[in-house]
């Protein structure tokens, strides 16, 4: 048995399991899409540089599809890492969201309007 040979046997079983693994993961993807793509799609309206909270509004209006099913989009929220807070402007109370990994710098832009606020 030469290198050969030897190399064709080793890649035959490999390329195998590379297609079988592929085909697997594929069939997996395209099962739960319905699931994942809410939460990508939540994540990266969280993830906005500019903002670190957003309206329960106006995560509502840039998904759609939510209106009979607000409890739904709450729980896609929850599982996409995002925290709810109530936000009181000017008496009327506003359900805001904000993700989770991003409270640290949610935080500093809170102190930094209250220091500007103290100046």
């Amino acid at each position: 048995m030469n290198i050969y040979s030897t190399f064709v046997i080793a890649t035959i079983p490999a390329l195998l399991s590379f297609i079988a693994s592929y085909l697997a993961f594929t069939l997996t993807l395209s099962k739960h899409k319905r699931q994942i793509m809410p939460e990508l799609a939540v994540k990266k309206l969280l993830s906005h540089k500019g903002y670190t909270d957003r309206s329960f509004k106006a995560i509502c209006e840039a998904l759609g599809g939510w209106d009979d099913k607000p409890n739904e989009l709450r729980k896609i929220l929850v599982r996409a890492g995002a925290i709810r807070i109530n936000k009181n402007d000017k008496g009327d109370v506003e359900e805001c969201w904000y993700l989770l990994k991003r409270e640290s710098e949610r935080i500093k832009k809170i102190r930094s309007k209250h220091n500007d606020l103290k100046k």
